[in-house]
């Protein structure tokens, strides 16, 4: 079966991934701590975020795409 084509919205809504400083900012603009956030993203722990603001991991896009739709900092947000 083809894979549906890439429609212009589709583009729009899913960002690059982050770079760990972008996920810090986001999370402190959001007042969570690590914490919070990886409850908020329904992951295992804190040491999870904290692994992606320290770039030990790279956060995947479509999970800072959420994120940034999640807690309205996401470009279509506006």
């Amino acid at each position: 079966m083809p894979k549906p084509a890439k429609t212009p919205f589709k583009a729009a809504l899913l960002l690059a991934a982050p770079t760990p400083d972008q996920i810090a900012q986001s999370r402190a603009r959001a007042g969570l701590s690590q914490s919070a956030m990886a409850s908020v993203l329904g992951l295992s722990g804190a040491s999870r975020i904290g692994e992606y603001e320290i770039g030990k991991h790279q956060m995947p896009a479509a999970l800072w795409s959420l994120w940034l739709l999640m807690c309205k900092q996401h470009p279509l947000s506006t």
